[in-house]
């Protein structure tokens, strides 16, 4: 004795209960899954079809219109009758999963098909057909049925009221209160003002769960640092000096190491090989450095290269990884390269020298945020740091909202009877800056 075809009875009975409950709106979705005959009861089958005469005609449907209908028409019978037909919204099925009832009916209409067309294929194989004939019958029934399959509806669209109900995932900061999980940045400057030893001081912090500058990693985190401009043995001296000898959780994919290089950011050849890497680390957050290197172009193909890299930084922010990239600086001071990349980031960060900078003085570099999320308002105050090894080679990191730094020169150097005129010679400050500056400092002291 052969098994029943496979059917979900009840699944049928719930959607077309559903739509006869008067929650017309539900039939568009429906419509999208299941046709007439993807219901196994005859019954099931005539009723549907008769909702979507109804919903073409733009008439309501409900037990009385439908069953007024079916018998003026004669054709009650074909429908099981009234008594079925009431039954049909008898129950608890929630209105919400209509959508989840119709593939299930969907699934066993599927499973149906595929019985039905194995069968014939026998039958064909059994009655001489030649071997190509009943393979090319064969997928072309697959085929048939496979176009049937409903189309996954990846778009939602969401009330207000649904969206602050939502439970979504909370922000994360792998460097608070700077950069986030699912972030995208941007580290800019002049070159030699420090760019790769700022990028691998964050880099060292987040993995490590330590602190630089004013920002602070919550916990530990993994980083991977795709380098194409250094050497492999500047890029270790560097690590060492920045104390990253034992990060586990800090890796390197160095450009200089690959015996074919690192093709252009901008094809998906360099973007898969960097995910197999970031996918093998568990990366949570992806440096580049820098644009130059990794993605030259020239005017003509700089805005269709972003195009296809901003396209893929998105794919990693909606996986969960944070990125940032570092940038050369123009000659009119801003971030090289096309302004379209600045609309696409969560927070962009300038650095530069101070007015009064002395190469004698190593690194030391204002950093400034050009843009900001609302979240980084505590991080947005500008700072001025500086990077110094004693004499037991240890590294210090020291740093000074930019006013308290001003406020120090400048009283500095009024306490060395160091005129206004001088002071502003001296530091870039405008005299009337620092006459302010000068005063708030005799206030604070009272």
């Amino acid at each position: 004795m052969e098994p029943p075809l496979p059917n979900n009875l009840e699944a049928e009975r719930a959607v077309l209960g559903t739509i006869l409950r008067g929650d017309n709106t539900q039939l568009a979705s429906v419509c999208q899954i299941l046709r007439p005959e993807d219901f196994a009861l005859s019954e099931n089958a005539f009723l549907f079809r008769t909702m979507l005469g109804f919903a073409d005609a733009g008439k309501p449907i409900d037990l009385i219109t439908l069953t007024d209908f079916l018998e003026g028409q004669k054709e009650i019978g074909k429908a099981g009758g009234v008594p079925y037909i009431a039954s049909l919204t008898d129950g608890l099925y929630k209105v919400s999963n209509v959508v989840d009832y119709a593939r299930i009916v969907k699934e066993k209409a599927v499973k149906r098909s595929v019985i039905h067309a194995t069968e014939l294929v026998q039958h064909n194989a059994f009655n001489g057909e030649t071997a190509e004939d009943v393979v090319k019958s064969a997928k072309a029934r697959i085929e048939a049925i496979e176009k049937t399959l409903p189309q996954e509806n990846t778009i939602r669209t969401v009330t207000a009221k649904e969206l602050c109900q939502m439970q979504v995932a909370k922000r994360e900061f792998l460097l608070d209160p700077w950069i986030t999980s699912r972030s995208i940045g941007e580290l800019f400057a002049w070159r030699g003002t420090g760019k790769t030893f700022v990028l691998l001081g964050i880099a060292h912090a987040v993995a490590t769960g330590t602190k630089f500058l004013k920002f602070e990693a919550p916990k530990p985190a993994r980083v991977l640092v795709i380098d194409g401009e250094l050497d492999p043995a500047t890029l270790q001296d560097r690590a060492k000096l920045l104390g990253a000898h034992e990060d586990e959780n800090l890796s390197f994919l160095c450009v200089d190491m690959l015996e074919d290089g690192l093709p252009h950011l901008a094809t998906s050849a360099a973007q898969q090989i960097i995910e197999a890497e970031i996918s093998r680390r568990q990366s949570q957050l992806v440096f580049f450095d820098n644009l130059a290197a990794l993605a030259p172009s020239t005017n003509e193909t700089e805005a269709e290269d972003w195009v296809s890299i901003q396209v893929w930084l998105k794919h990693l922010k909606k996986e969960g990884i944070a990125s940032a990239f570092v940038n050369h600086a123009g000659h009119a001071g801003w971030s090289r390269g096309t302004t379209r990349r600045e609309d696409l980031l969560d927070w962009v960060c300038k650095l530069e020298w101070p007015k009064d900078y002395n190469p004698d003085q190593g690194l030391r570099f204002e950093l400034r945020f050009t843009k900001t999320r609302a979240y980084m308002r505590d991080a947005a105050h500008p700072i001025e740091a500086s990077f110094r090894t004693d004499v037991d080679g240890d590294v210090t990191w020291t740093f000074a909202d930019i006013e308290d730094a001003r406020m120090g020169q400048i009283l500095e150097l009024r306490s060395a009877n160091t005129s206004w005129r001088e002071i502003e010679a001296l530091t870039g400050i405008p005299r009337s800056t620092a006459e302010r500056i000068w005063r708030n400092a005799g206030k604070s002291k009272k």
